[in-house]
Parts: structure tokens; C-alpha cells; sequence
């Protein structure tokens, strides 16, 4: 009977390239070629191997792992679209193994006839081992931040036992080419896809894999997916699969195209279609299908945000299935679980799944309690304890154990939030073992509902306002600003401040999102100010309500305000300030990108003033509330910014909540001279500076952004620098005498990187990172410089002509 099915399509990836299979004529040799002549000798049950990889060694003991399933049988289409029967002689070989250096990891491999191996070592952060032999290769690694997650695992969702899932899978033409149309080396190596696949499924979700009827389409003449793209294949499953892959012996079928440039399936549904990749080996098509896999179980792309890195629904680089994806592949395999087999709590060791957990940070910081193991799972049905926690949470919290607190009197965590949280969302790892050892790690993710503004911000009441203002942060760039007060005008102020020292010249410019009309006058823009008193000389570029944008300014203090220009605009609205030599001129656009000038006027201020955002209500102790984002500045103090040396290009440098953003141009920071952008402060005696290159725009090769420790602005100054370039990778480079020739030392890391340079006495040390905490060291060079020195932020573009910029984060200069 044909099935009719309403289903979402997904469809991932697109290039298509078709390429030759075996020829018709060959087809009887390879069919016969692939039956062994004798029954082949039976695998042993359990066996142990050795394996390496950079250096390192892990043992595994392995249990033979049959993915057969009770309707397993093999099949070669004819020319005439008939079936032969290939009969399989060779026993499974497939096998599941634990890994005695490493308790939350998961191995799958296969045996082959000549004792030979193919193997796939899963870890529990998702990286994996993969290789023929002993000697492994790791594709790829897990370096990632964690995200607040939307959705999780229910507590006891997955349960405690194995659901087998039966797999069909049909292998195309090209396909069968690879392996010369030898339909039983074909039919193992479907097994070892199963089995690699169905090793960290059954992990994660608690499915197994069991491979059901399989199809060889040795000519092409029967192959209808050869000519067909990507985009119509779906077109052909409900008539083409499960013809040849009946829906009464099969879960889910799966069609296997070598050079199909990707996969499609349904959401949900039984279907899948993917690539195989030769670079993995020929036949192996576990990348592709694990996306595809959890497609058919219900899992859109990036569900509950992504939280946990490039998981297989999330970017497909990491081989474990974020805690969203569980959660939604679970619940798939929950509403249709009466069409598996349920197989009870499994047999053979697999490790526990710990799935992330989430809370929220209320403004009073109250310690959270946590019940981790709710959701964590064992589909070995062991029980499940806390082994390990972190201690102190990413960004400062404290964690510690509630022994016997929950339910069942298991135990729980309690966290407790650091008194100044300087970011909406922190984070932990903590370790469950089941009964036989085995291990997982799971995150937790705590997320603030508000946030104090950030250092090195500071916000006050300026003058009388009746009411106390105040500052909330949203972590990702959003301040929210409340003020009350009578005005911003006559001879005293009146408002709310969000400040930053300025020295000298500079620039303010922000998104003025909305402002509460507590009156048409009410205010919300960026100031420039002298002082903190009510009655200081200051600029200002406000939205109101209804009476449009204005440029407001007092231009000698203890005076009335005697500087209003107005122009028609209401929010949102971008607003900037420049500062020029005592010159301040007054900018609005729409986008942040066309900008008109609204004004300009001179005010009598110092060197040093306050540069910020300003809120009044005009109404007395009412409280008006604004929004701004998209804010930036000109690098506050103690920070300065210049170009050094004979630069092209004019460089510039500007401070926001996500770093600095640095545009420098010059031949190059080396030789007996530099030409750079530098961003810096003044550092006493010994020291260290850290940063976080995120980019790097590639105007040269060697087109370089770094932190540099250098005693003088002049082009010839002694210094050292730890750099990372757009191409050619890191270098620890230093001037040990002052127009000296110039030195380096070169490492292998790409951008983006972490940079540090430290000096202890005349010892000055570069190194770098992949994550901030953990460093290996480039270069050192001892050089006597005097005891004040500067230390910042250098970019050169390597060419004169054009500017290069470069985004730092994370950026700390401690003595």
C-alpha cells in the first residue's frame, strides 16, 4: 500500500556533481566476488586494543556488538528490477568499547576478515578518533562558549532503556562503485556506519540502530536518484524507498549517494538521503547521516539556540547531540516508541548522558539550587551520582554540593552568583559516574535577568532629582537608563549620568532606541561634560518625545545653558558627539551608516572631561526610562590611542561593551623603524597584558594585530610584540635596542587567538591560546627598557595604502 505523509522538508547543503558507476557487464563477476568462498572464522567476543594519536595512547576493551536486526537481509537489484538475494556469510563484526583512560568516552569499530580495524573513538565533548589501524587522525576539535539554551531535557524523559530502531538502506549505483560492486564488503561497511552512528544515539537518546534490509543498485540502468539533484530527490522517496524498503521491516530507510553534495530529509519522518565521504573512507557516511538522522527525529537546525557548540543539528562538526536535539529527537522517539523494540536497560557498557541544566539569576543574587541528575540518563539503567563539580563558575559564582537533598536523596548543587556579575550569562561543568564508572560532563547555564552597568563604567545622579536614578545592562550591549530630574538647562542640571573619563579629543556615539514621554521635553542622548557639578559646562545631543532631536550646551560653567539647535527626528535615532580641540561637533542618522550634522559649538572644558549617556524626564522626581545600544566610544581612560611611525593611513580606535576596534595602516612593525595604529596605556615596572584577537582584516600576509610592550612612541623604540597575522599565523617579534634591527619567533595559530605578553624585570615573554586559560609559550627576549613603559594593542595593515582593522576582547593590563 502506497503511504501518504505530510512532512516538513529540510534540505542541507547544495552542490550536486554525478559521477560514472561500474559498468552493466561487470556486474555478475562483482556479485559473485563478493560471497567468501568459506564460512569466515568467528570474531572473538570481546578484545582489546591499543591506540595513538599525537603522541598520546588510549586503550579500549571491546564487546562484539551485533547491529543486525531480526529482518536483516541483503539484496542486489537487477538490470530487470528484480531481487537477488545476497546471501552473507560472514559473521557481524561490529563492536562497542570503553575506553579505560577516558570513563565518558564511547568506541565503535570493525573487524575485518584479515584482523585488520577501522575504529571510531568517541569523546565526550565530541571530539573523535577516527583511522584504520591503531594510528588515528582527529577531524575535529570542540573549542566553544556556551549559550543560555532555550529549551532542555525534562527530568526523566529519556528513561532508562534501549529502543532498537530498524534501518533500510538503499546504496545507489555510485555507491556500489566504490566498492566494485562487492555487495558483502558493501553490506559490513553499512554496518560499520550503523554502528558508529548508533553508538553515541544510544548514548545521547537511548536509540539503537539496527541495520534491516539493505539494497546494492549494481546497474545504473535501476538507479533513479543517479541523474536526480539534490532539490527533486524527496520527490522520488514516498514511490522509490519504500518500494524497495518496505515500512513494515523498516524505521527508517536511508539512501546513500556518493556525490550527492550534502543530505535532505523529512521533519518528521522516515526518510533521509545523504552523501558518503571518501575522505573518511569509501562508504562512510555517518557525518552527513547523523544531521539527516536527527532531522527525521524531529530536530530542526539549532534548536534551543545552539548552546553547546557545532553538534550535529547545529554546524556538524562535534559527534554528541546538543541538549536541545535531544530533547526533540527524544520526544520524536517518545510519540512513536510503539513502532520499536524496546530492549530494556542495554547489556553492553555505555556511558551516562549528563544533559545541560539551566537558571536564572535574580536581581537579589539568591543562591540557585540545582537538580542535575533529573535529566541525565543511563541507558545501561545504572544509577547516577555527582562525581565532580567546578568549584568557581565562569564568571566568579561558587558552587558546592547538597548532600541527599533530592528527590530519591540524590544530591544536588548550589550556586551561588558572584556579588558583582559582570555579564548576564555564567556557567559550569560538573561530572556524573554510574555504578560501573562510567562518566559523562554536563553543563549548567545561569542566566541574569539585569546587570549593572559594567566597568569601567560609572553612573550617578547629577544635581537634585528628587528621585534616584539607575543603570541596567542587558550583557549584550543594551543599557537601560533611568533619570528623573527637572531639566538639562538653565544654570543647574538635573538627570542621570552613565560616564567614562575622556582625555582630550574624542568621540561618543550610540543608538538612542526609545525614551519614556514622561514630558515632551524629556531627554535621552550622549553628553559631553566637564565636571559632575550640576552647574559644569557640557554638550549634549538629545531625543525627545515630540520635540525632536537637540543640540543643547553650556558653554562656560556656573552660566545659563546658552546652546540649543533643534532638528525634526524622534526615536530610534543614532546621535555622536566629536570633540576636536575644544570644538564639539553634534551628528544624527537614521542608520548609523549616512550621517547630518546638526551643529557645532566651542565649550570652554580641561583635557580631562566625562564623556556618556544622559537621561532626564522633565518632571521633577518622575523617572523616565531609555534604551541605548550600539554604543562606542573613543578608548576611555587610562587609555590612549596614536599612530606611531610614517603611516599612510590615519588610524583610529574606538572602546565598546564587545572590545576595541583598532584600524591601523603602515609598512609594517619591524626592522629598525615601525609604522602601527597602538592603543595604549601607561604600565610601571613588571606586568602583563592579555587580549583576545577575534579578527583581522587580510590586507597582507603578514598584516598583524597584537599586544605590544614598548618603552617609547617613537618608530625606532624598543618593544616586544605577541602577534597574530592574517596568514601567517602567530609570532613572539621584539626590538632589543632602541633603532635596532628586529627579531621573531613563529607559531602555528590562526586567528582568532588569545595573546599575552609579560614582563618580569628585563625578561619579556609572548605567548598564546586557544581558550585563555591554557598557554604555550613563543618566544622570549631579555631587554632593558626603563621602568615606565607603555602597554596596549598594535595593528599595522603591511601596506600603507590601505587600513587594516582588528577586533580585540578580553583585553586586561595587570602590574
Amino acid at each position: 500500500m502506497k503511504k501518504t505523509l505530510r512532512f516538513v522538508f529540510f534540505r542541507c547543503f547544495t552542490a550536486v556533481r554525478r559521477t560514472p558507476g561500474i559498468q552493466a557487464a561487470s556486474i555478475t563477476a562483482a556479485l559473485l566476488g563478493s560471497l567468501p568462498s568459506a564460512r569466515a572464522q568467528a570474531p572473538p567476543a570481546a578484545m582489546t586494543k591499543v591506540y595513538t594519536h599525537s603522541g598520546g595512547s588510549l586503550t579500549v576493551d571491546y564487546t562484539l556488538h551485533d547491529v543486525r536486526g531480526p529482518n536483516y537481509r541483503v539484496f542486489a537489484y537487477n538490470a530487470d528490477g528484480t531481487f537477488t538475494e545476497v546471501a552473507i556469510t560472514r559473521p557481524s563484526r561490529t563492536y562497542l568499547g570503553r575506553i579505560a583512560e577516558r570513563p565518558g568516552a564511547i568506541a565503535a569499530a570493525q573487524l575485518y576478515d584479515d584482523g585488520s580495524i577501522r575504529s571510531s573513538l568517541m569523546f565526550e565533548d565530541g571530539t573523535v578518533w577516527k583511522g584504520n589501524g591503531l594510528s588515528m587522525s582527529m577531524p575535529s576539535a570542540a573549542s566553544w562558549t556556551p549559550k543560555y539554551p532555550t529549551e532542555v531535557v525534562s527530568a526523566g524523559e529519556t528513561g532508562s532503556n534501549a529502543y532498537a530502531m530498524d534501518v533500510g538502506v538503499d546504496l545507489t549505483h555510485e555507491y556500489c562503485g566504490q566498492f566494485g560492486g562487492n555487495v558483502a564488503n558493501m553490506a559490513q561497511t553499512v554496518e560499520f556506519n550503523l554502528n558508529e552512528m548508533g553508538a553515541f544515539l544510544l548514548r545521547d537518546t537511548g536509540i539503537k540502530l539496527r541495520t534491516s534490509r539493505v539494497i546494492a543498485r549494481l546497474n545504473a540502468s535501476n538507479d533513479p536518484y543517479g541523474s536526480t539533484p539534490l532539490a527533486t530527490l524527496k520527490n522520488l522517496w514516498e514511490n522509490e524507498l519504500w518500494k524497495v524498503l518496505p515500512a513494515a521491516n523498516n524505521d527508517h530507510a536511508v539512501c546513500v549517494k556518493p556525490n550527492l553534495g550534502g543530505g535532505v530529509a523529512y521533519v518528521p519522518g522516515k526518510y533521509a538521503a545523504c552523501r558518503s565521504l571518501t575522505q573518511a573512507g569509501p562508504g562512510i557516511f555517518t557525518q552527513p547521516w547523523r544531521h539527516e538522522l536527527g532531522h527525521a527525529l524531529s530536530s530542526p537546525h539549532y534548536p534551543g539556540g545552539g548552546p553547546e557548540g557545532p553538534t550535529p543539528m547545529s554546524g556538524n562538526q562535534l559527534q554528541r547531540y546538543s541538549s536541545p536535539e535531544v530533547n526533540r529527537i527524544v520526544g520524536r522517539r517518545n510519540s512513536i516508541i510503539s513502532t520499536f523494540t524496546n530492549l530494556g536497560p542495554y547489556t553492553i557498557p555505555v556511558p551516562p548522558r549528563a544533559n545541560g541544566d539551566r537558571g536564572t539569576i535574580n536581581a537579589a543574587r539568591n543562591p540557585i539550587t540545582l537538580d542535575v541528575l533529573a535529566n541525565d540518563s543511563d541507558v545501561n539503567g545504572q544509577a547516577l551520582t555527582i562525581q565532580s563539580f567546578d568549584g568557581t563558575s565562569k564568571r566568579g559564582g561558587t558552587i558546592t554540593r547538597s548532600t541527599g537533598t533530592g528527590p530519591g536523596g540524590r544530591d544536588r548543587l548550589i550556586y551561588t552568583p558572584p556579588s558583582s556579575l559582570t555579564d548576564t550569562l555564567d556557567w559550569f561543568k560538573y561530572r556524573i559516574q554510574d555504578s560501573s564508572g562510567q562518566q559523562a560532563v554536563g553543563w549548567v547555564a545561569l542566566q541574569a535577568d539585569t546587570l549593572p552597568a559594567p566597568a569601567p563604567w560609572v553612573t550617578s545622579d547629577i544635581g537634585s532629582t528628587g528621585t534616584t536614578g539607575s543603570v541596567s545592562y542587558s550583557g549584550s550591549g543594551t543599557y537601560a537608563v533611568k533619570g528623573a530630574g527637572a531639566d538639562i538647562w538653565g544654570t543647574a542640571d538635573a538627570f542621570r549620568f552613565l560616564y567614562l573619563p575622556l582625555n582630550g579629543d574624542g568621540i561618543i556615539t550610540a543608538r538612542v532606541a526609545s525614551v519614556q514621554n514622561t514630558n515632551s521635553w524629556a531627554k535621552a542622548g550622549v553628553m559631553m561634560r566637564e565636571t559632575l557639578a550640576a552647574d559644569s559646562a557640557f554638550s549634549l545631543l538629545c531625543v525627545t518625545p515630540s520635540s525632536g532631536i537637540a543640540l543643547q550646551g553650556r558653554t562656560t560653567a556656573g552660566q545659563p545653558a546658552d546652546v540649543s539647535t533643534t532638528v525634526s527626528g524622534s526615536a530610534p535615532r543614532w546621535v555622536r558627539l566629536v570633540r576636536t580641540s575644544g570644538t564639539i561637533t553634534a551628528f544624527v542618522s537614521s542608520d548609523g551608516a549616512a550621517w547630518t550634522q546638526v551643529g557645532t559649538h566651542a565649550v570652554a572644558m580641561g583635557t580631562n572631561i566625562y564623556i556618556g549617556l544622559a537621561v532626564c524626564s522633565h518632571a521633577g522626581s518622575t523617572l523616565c526610562t531609555a534604551s541605548f545600544d550600539n554604543i562606542s566610544l573613543s578608548p576611555p581612560s587610562p587609555w590612549s590611542s596614536a599612530d606611531v611611525g610614517g603611516v599612510g593611513l590615519a588610524g583610529t580606535s574606538s572602546w565598546s561593551d564587545d572590545g576595541f576596534s583598532i584600524t591601523g595602516s603602515g609598512t609594517d612593525i619591524w626592522g629598525s623603524a615601525d609604522a602601527f595604529r597602538y592603543t595604549y596605556q601607561p604600565l610601571s615596572g613588571d606586568g602583563e597584558i592579555i587580549a583576545q584577537v577575534e579578527d583581522i582584516e587580510d590586507t597582507h600576509d603578514w598584516a598583524k594585530a597584537g599586544v605590544m610592550i614598548r618603552e617609547s612612541l617613537a618608530p625606532g623604540s624598543k618593544h616586544a610584540l605577541m602577534t597574530l597575522s592574517s596568514a601567517s599565523g602567530a609570532a613572539f617579534q621584539y626590538r632589543g635596542s632602541t633603532n635596532g634591527s628586529s627579531s621573531s619567533t613563529a607559531a602555528d595559530h590562526e586567528v582568532p587567538g588569545w595573546v599575552k605578553l609579560k614582563r618580569t624585570g628585563n625578561v619579556l615573554t609572548g605567548s598564546i591560546s586557544d581558550d585563555g586559560v591554557t598557554w604555550s609559550q613563543v618566544g622570549s627576549a631579555t631587554i632593558s627598557m626603563a621602568s615606565e613603559i607603555y602597554a596596549g594593542l598594535a595593528v599595522t595593515s603591511h601596506d600603507n595604502t590601505k587600513d587594516c582593522t582588528s577586533t580585540f576582547t578580553d583585553v586586561v593590563v595587570s602590574p
